[in-house]
């Protein structure tokens, strides 16, 4: 025992240094990428769940014609299952980045799924190139000409039940940015920032400088709609705004209980019910941040995660009206009930 122990000791430092060597690494990669936030005009339109969406995505997606490149953590609701043969079938080469190691654990249907698809000739690969964490985005690109991201994933919870965002875009710089980032991460190769479009967020490339940037930028006003938050800078940071501009925050019930106590407690409001699977941000009226990205520290530094920066005006309306309509729903912060 005596002889073994020195040996448990080396082992177990020898793996951290690995650890915080590679982690050192991502970190300065990040870091060495960070731009200023200059995201130019960009329009489309804002799906929201569960308003008609399926109906919208499979009129949109049928449209396609050559080819489709896909990005979902999770693919369980059969009509996106479907179409995706089907449009596999008449010869457009679809491509499905998925996430092999999600964080609730593979299931058997959920494996079934990715096996089926290969076999419609659907090209199925896993995320092991990017070396980050979780492939938590959910992006389309169809025909190189016009995509879709979300904060959704292809599932009938995601579509028939929560409260989901989709907005969709043929904005040719966002565009082109989308497809050469997924030939990047399928070839081991890392992306730099500024070949990115300004209106991209890419985690953990640049997410956190420009959502933090963003909302230090804030003059007015800051809108919240999102699962949680559980980013102690973002928190402070939102904190320090909040004695300078209007903040208001609508997050789920699930939250850790005193994440959010540092914030004032008429700012925020709870929502159990629809559950809210949202990710967005919106500042003084006049940019809508949306994405797959959570507010959390894995999510901002750790996953890739894709968003967009918008500008559009009916965009924004259509978000603040039904943001609106769920926080006169919510529940005030001082009257949570978390679980245990």
């Amino acid at each position: 025992m005596k002889k073994i122990f020195p040996w448990m000791i080396f082992w177990v430092m020898l793996m951290l240094w690995i650890y915080l060597v590679f982690r050192y690494d991502a970190m300065s990669f990040a870091k060495e990428n960070e731009l200023s936030v200059e995201p130019a005009g960009i329009s489309g339109e804002l799906w929201i769940s569960p308003y008609g969406v399926e109906e919208k995505f499979i009129e949109r997606m049928t449209d396609a014609k050559y080819e489709m490149n896909m990005r979902f953590y999770r693919i369980t609701r059969n009509q996106a299952e479907q179409l995706m043969k089907n449009l596999s079938r008449i010869g457009v080469q679809i491509s499905w980045i998925w996430e092999n190691r999600p964080f609730e654990g593979l299931d058997k249907n959920f494996l079934k799924t990715a096996d089926r698809m290969r076999k419609a000739w659907i090209n199925v690969s896993d995320d092991e190139p990017m070396g980050l964490n979780f492939n938590h985005a959910k992006v389309i690109v169809a025909d190189k000409k016009r995509f879709l991201i979300a904060t959704a994933n292809l599932t009938y919870t995601s579509i028939r039940k929560n409260r989901e965002y989709r907005f969709t875009s043929d904005h040719e710089g966002v565009t082109q940015s989308l497809l050469e980032l997924y030939e990047n991460d399928l070839a081991w190769d890392k992306t730099k920032v500024d070949k990115i479009d300004p209106n991209l967020l890419i985690c953990p490339l640049n997410c956190r400088a420009m959502i933090s940037q963003l909302i230090s930028s804030s003059k007015e006003s800051i809108v919240i709609s999102a699962q949680y938050i559980q980013d102690d800078s973002i928190i402070e940071l939102l904190n320090q705004k909040a004695k300078e501009i209007d903040l208001q925050v609508l997050v789920w019930f699930w939250q850790d209980e005193w994440r959010l106590d540092s914030l004032p407690e008429w700012t925020i409001k709870i929502l159990p019910d629809p559950y809210l699977h949202t990710k967005n941000i919106m500042i003084d009226d006049t940019l809508l941040i949306h994405g797959s990205m959570n507010l959390s520290e894995n999510s901002l530094d750790n996953n890739r995660e894709i968003g967009i920066v918008i500008s559009d005006d009916k965009v924004l309306r259509d978000f603040s009206r039904q943001f609106d309509k769920d926080r006169e729903k919510g529940t005030d912060y001082k009257q949570r009930n978390f679980k245990e």
